[in-house]
């Protein structure tokens, strides 16, 4: 898109602003019963119908080497550029990786577990309740070990669900640590990451050769609670990050969509786009704690080096490698050092500390530039260069059989029928990793790169990493993305594949943790989420998985947990 004619913006909410808005996650129960942030849960891309034509528009202008394009075409692209970016945070970072596939984690590492439970205590909602009842003695005689194991799987589901929250949105701590389930920050962080590595090894790590032991984890966690370490045992304190994921995700995109914005029209300043209220929020909320834990002023030029340190600092903070893919070399810090907000206020004090000659470094957003703020961040900090880790975890994926088996399944969109929706993102992940380990500077100042770069790479670069799924303009439903180097019926058949483990998953976890039966809210899906044939194909999902129906469940009227 470079050299196009550049318009006046007269910005519009109604282009530049996401076409749906999750519901509001102000609680941890709220966060519990989400149907999913930023899709991440349904991992698609979804634009407004008026958006969709523009970009449409926009796409057939460039391919005919028609590049006046008007104020609203543009910035409907740069919607489409900001939700390409959640779609890379999700699939790509190490923070939104292990977000990604802890959906698939939650149900596939407690699925043994789950089917002994309803083998013995027959189909009960929620296992939450069981796992209750077995503590106060009223499962019935010779049920023990099942109550037991319903008290594990609850405890791994919600100890998973304490670290989404807590990294998404840090200000819920007060209720999460109030919450009887609640050991403690760096409990949950463990076991985690525990599950996650148990899961990822299987897969790609077979003989151990990278990622630490999960077991160790589970080792260190008790040590670390017995020797009353902060973080690490129950009523420690707390310990809160300026911003979240939330932020961090929302301004990363936001950024990379304003650089856009400015570079392919008249240009933009900070103020303009301040007072059009672009930055209201979470768009903004990442930005401001930006300018005040690194001591700087706000810049004038969305193109200013300042702001182009920002979305470096994002990037470094949404890419902990710390205890994955790397080794944790210190476990009394690890939960620090893995929190995306942690990070951000630890780089951005550095840079008011030691280095504010970096808040005028980046001139020519090169992989230099990158990977000369990675290794001077890193050395000042502490945290770990995740260039240098991810670098040898691309390496691990070329050199291990499973790691390579998987990236030929991904290449050829062929996969195993073993946990496919687990294959399909790590695939995903391993490619994306290797192109950002080659191209950093693309997936940091991507909107720089989409206006300014020269060349044919970044525009491979872009088309390669499309989402896999998306709505269209006359229909909500999701479709799969066409590729060219994949046949239309692969692509049918991993669709048809992902998305019905997808909903194993979400029906797993409304078994565990969500009281009342179970609700078949699927319209993000189909066009048809109440046609009978529909329903039959999901409740066939889970009955193939558990052997028994969701309809014949017996409904547990939820007990207050007592507090400890």
């Amino acid at each position: 898109m470079k050299n196009f004619t550049g318009p006046h913006l007269s910005l519009d909410s109604k282009l530049y602003d996401p076409v749906l808005e999750d519901s509001p996650l102000d609680t941890f129960s709220a966060c519990l019963n989400a149907r999913g942030v930023y899709e991440s849960q349904r991992f698609a891309l979804r634009l407004s119908p008026v958006v969709h034509e523009l970009v449409d528009s926009v796409v057939a202008k460039a391919e005919q080497g028609n590049t006046a394009f008007s104020s609203e075409e543009l910035q409907a692209y740069s919607t489409y550029l900001h939700e390409t970016v959640h779609w890379w945070q999700h699939k790509g970072s190490t923070s939104g990786f292990i977000r990604s596939i802890l959906y698939p984690v939650q149900t596939h590492s407690n699925l043994a577990a789950l089917r002994q439970i309803v083998a013995a205590l027959g189909p009960q909602k929620p296992i939450q309740e069981l796992a209750l009842h077995g503590e106060l003695g009223l499962l019935p005689a010779g049920t023990e070990d099942a109550g037991l194991v319903a008290n594990t799987v609850t405890n791994n589901f919600m100890d998973t669900e304490f670290y989404l929250a807590l990294t998404l949105r840090p200000e819920l701590d007060e209720e999460i640590y109030s919450n009887p389930y609640f050991e403690a920050a760096g409990h949950s962080f463990l076991i985690t990451y525990s599950l996650v590595l148990g899961a990822v090894r299987e897969l790609i790590d077979m003989d151990g050769v990278l990622f630490p032991d999960p077991q160790a984890l589970i080792e260190n966690l008790v040590d670390l609670a017995d020797r009353r370490v902060i973080g690490y045992y129950y009523e420690s304190q707390i310990i809160r990050a300026p911003v979240g994921l939330l932020d961090l995700y929302e301004g990363q995109a936001r950024f990379i969509q304003l650089q856009f914005l400015s570079l392919s029209s008249d240009g933009l300043t900070t103020a303009e786009v301040r007072d059009s209220g672009m930055l209201d929020g979470v768009y903004g909320n990442a930005f401001r704690a930006f300018l005040k834990l690194s001591e700087s002023p706000e810049p004038d030029d969305l193109n200013s080096p300042l702001i182009a340190l920002f979305l470096f600092i994002c990037d470094m903070s949404i890419n902990p490698t710390v205890g994955f893919p790397a080794d944790i070399d210190d476990y009394e810090s690890f939960f620090l050092d893995a929190d995306p907000g942690i990070r951000f206020a630890m780089l951005c004090r550095a840079v008011a500390d030691y280095a504010p000659e970096l808040r005028n470094f980046v001139s020519d957003y090169s992989a230099e530039e990158y990977i000369a703020l990675a290794e001077r961040l890193s050395g000042i900090t502490g945290l770990r260069n995740h260039i240098v880790d991810l670098a040898k975890l691309d390496q691990h994926a070329k050199e291990d059989y499973g790691a390579a088996s998987l990236m030929r399944e991904h290449r050829s969109y062929r996969f195993s029928q073993s946990n496919i929706a687990l294959r399909l993102l790590t695939g995903e992940f391993l490619a994306y990793v290797t192109d950002r380990i080659e191209n950093p500077e693309f997936f940091c100042w991507t909107g720089y790169w989409l206006t300014e770069g020269s060349g044919t790479r970044s525009r491979e670069l872009w088309l390669k990493h499309l989402s896999l799924f998306t709505d269209k303009a006359d229909d909500g439903a999701l479709f799969a993305r066409q590729h060219p180097d994949r046949t239309e019926d692969d692509v049918l058949e991993v669709f048809n594949q992902f998305f019905a483990a997808v909903l194993l998953y979400d029906l797993s976890k409304q078994w565990v943790l969500n009281s009342g039966p179970f609700r078949h809210e699927y319209s993000w899906l189909t066009s048809s989420p109440t046609d009978p044939e529909f329903l039959e194909r999901v409740k066939g999902v889970f009955h193939r998985h558990y052997g028994v129906d969701v309809d014949q469940f017996t409904l547990l009227k939820q007990s207050s947990i007592p507090k400890r």
